[in-house]
């Protein structure tokens, strides 16, 4: 359950969180046979709320053991992002173009390889026997899975949450707000990581906490595809077909920006201290109601 409960302490809410990801994914990579690929929505999801519990705690643990754990966790986590599917994408922007983009197709765009090119992007067979990368990933998140159950954060309370907590949305709100926008990559990652924070208080008040992360995980959706677009068009050829297709990706990128601008205006209109104090105030009345 990737929530604290009302009466748990901080420290043990954040240990039994921690030590609840690292086994779930570990139990993932332990049916890994194949390699990576199987397993890697399931531990990239267990991650991504790991790396969101981190980021809420870790100003309050000791600096050199948040340091160690920062580099295992966001090294397994940068193995598990998938590169984007540029031909799927296409797909996706062909078909909601409509009549916009007739007749073309990916065909048209990305000239068929030929025979040689085919056998040389043909990956070689892999020696039969377990996938080392798996086993890597396993040995370095059982050392985190071992010191996870230990791991201690000043403060008690929501006092113990509020300089990660604070640091997250301010980063996120300056993502979405900043003039031109920064990479929509780095901002949905920066969305879902609140997103994951504000699920791991949402009991203090679900209607109101679960229906703001709902709104950053849509959010999260227009960025994330806003990057899919641009790095469709770093890959389009030169002339022909392209130009018209990378037209309409400029003007579908444009209004995904405007959607951003205008969702990040209500969504991050307070303060990080507003926002905090909020969220204070929910903490303290759910933790007093009996």
């Amino acid at each position: 359950m990737f929530a604290v409960k009302r009466k748990e302490p901080v420290v043990k809410a954040m240990r039994r969180t921690a030590c609840e990801r690292l086994d779930r994914a570990l139990a993932s990579l332990h049916t890994a046979d194949a390699g990576l690929a199987g397993v890697a929505d399931r531990v990239r999801n267990d991650l991504d709320r790991l790396l969101a519990l981190w980021a809420l705690v870790s100003p309050g643990m000791d600096k050199a053991a948040a340091q160690r754990e920062a580099k295992v966790l966001r090294r397994s986590w940068r193995k598990m992002q998938r590169k984007p599917d540029v031909e799927a994408r296409l797909r996706a922007c062909l078909e909601s173009a409509g009549g916009n983009l007739a007749g073309i197709t990916p065909e048209t765009i990305f000239e068929p390889a030929s025979q040689d090119q085919e056998n040389e992007s043909k990956p070689r067979r892999r020696k039969r026997g377990p996938d080392p990368a798996v086993h890597r990933m396993i040995a370095d998140l059982a050392e985190v899975r071992m010191r996870a159950g230990y791991w201690h954060v000043a403060g008690e309370g929501f006092a113990a949450l509020m300089p990660g907590f604070r640091s997250t949305y301010t980063r996120a709100r300056r993502l979405a707000t900043e003039e031109p926008l920064g990479d929509p990559a780095d901002l949905a990652v920066a969305l879902r990581r609140l997103a994951d924070q504000q699920r791991w208080l949402e009991r203090c008040w679900p209607e109101v906490l679960g229906a703001q992360r709902q709104r950053l995980i849509d959010l999260a959706e227009v960025a994330n595809g806003c990057a899919e677009d641009l790095a469709l068009s770093e890959t389009l050829p030169e002339g022909g077909a392209s130009q018209r297709v990378a037209a309409f990706i400029d003007a579908q990128t444009q209004q995904a920006e405007s959607t951003i601008r205008q969702q990040a205006r209500a969504l991050f209109s307070e303060t990080p201290g507003r926002f905090i104090d909020r969220h204070a105030a929910y903490w303290s009345a759910w933790r007093s109601d009996t």
